[in-house]
């Protein structure tokens, strides 16, 4: 047998998160409208930092869980995997947490979203491990550790919802309390249409964070092999004309060619990190969480 996927997960109470700050109202009821798409648009920041927790984009994808019953991270409780059995051939890592969906009226920690398929895929885009949420957005599985490398990333679908491609850590070690946030309408559409993104191109958001810490990560720069990028001021809105990323660590990639975009990763002018990730067309969200060394930023 290829592989048992198990939907069970021990105590999972809280969904916590990355609070973003509140902004302002316009009373100008001609940019009314306006208004509410870039307070949606603070709490899809949000979303993009999540990748730091999870680690896959681990964020956003992460933590190893040992054989000693749950742990404490944060405040959260982490999913036990004790005890599970996975009967999967060669070497493989576990992916266990839950789904969620943010909202203006819920942003953090968000509502469980049940019946959400979470699937693991390779740099080919070959499927290694399928499941779908329970109905309190739980999930375990077990997937199978690919020959062509260790890179790879989880998708998060349901209907009615962008599908998004989260990448992140390699699928080599468990990564649990993994928490898949879901987005939708103006939530999702907002920077969309202020980066003047089109839907036949390539789209990504990511984060920049502390690999052990999980602190974002301010003054990064990102240089893509294709797309033009963008960073998340501090107020809310993404914009072209900044260089750095701010307070949160998030940056933009809009109107990518479709297929691999390499990302180069800068502090102080200084290379730290490259990644190549895959975007798709049609509204796809490629979600991007680069975790970069704690020792990078310590004060010498």
């Amino acid at each position: 047998m290829y592989l048992i996927v198990m939907n069970r997960v021990d105590c999972l109470h809280d969904f916590g998160s990355t609070m973003m700050p509140i902004f302002f109202r316009k009373l100008n009821k001609k940019i009314f409208f306006l208004h509410q798409l870039i307070v949606f648009l603070s709490f899809l920041a949000l979303f993009s930092v999540s990748c730091a927790e999870n680690s896959i984009p681990g964020d956003d994808l992460g933590v190893i869980v040992y054989d000693k019953g749950p742990t404490k991270k944060q405040g959260m409780d982490i999913p036990s995997i004790e005890g599970m059995q996975f009967e999967v051939q060669g070497p493989y890592c576990v992916l266990a947490g839950y789904t969620t969906v943010i909202s203006p009226a819920n942003p953090d920690p968000g509502d469980p979203l049940g019946h959400v398929t979470v699937g693991a895929y390779d740099m080919l885009q070959h499927l290694l491990a399928q499941t779908v949420s329970d109905d309190n957005g739980h999930f375990v599985m077990a997937v199978p550790i690919p020959d062509n490398g260790t890179r790879g990333y989880v998708q998060v679908k349901k209907e009615g919802f962008p599908i998004i491609r989260q990448f992140d850590r390699p699928l080599e070690t468990n990564w649990t309390n993994m928490r898949l946030h879901m987005t939708r309408d103006l939530m999702y559409e907002t920077p969309r249409k202020i980066l003047k993104q089109q839907d036949n191109r390539g789209y990504i958001q990511g984060s920049v964070y502390m690999l052990k810490s999980e602190d974002q990560i301010p003054g990064v720069s990102v240089k893509a092999s294709s797309g033009r990028v963008a960073y998340l001021q501090n107020g809310a809105i993404p914009a072209y004309d900044l260089t750095r990323t701010g307070k949160h660590g998030v940056f933009f990639v809009a109107n990518t060619d479709i297929g691999p975009v390499t990302l180069d990763i800068f502090y102080k002018d200084k290379k730290v990190a490259s990644m190549t990730v895959l975007t798709w067309p049609d509204k796809v969200l490629t979600q991007v969480g680069v975790p970069l060394p704690d020792a990078l930023f310590q004060k010498k």
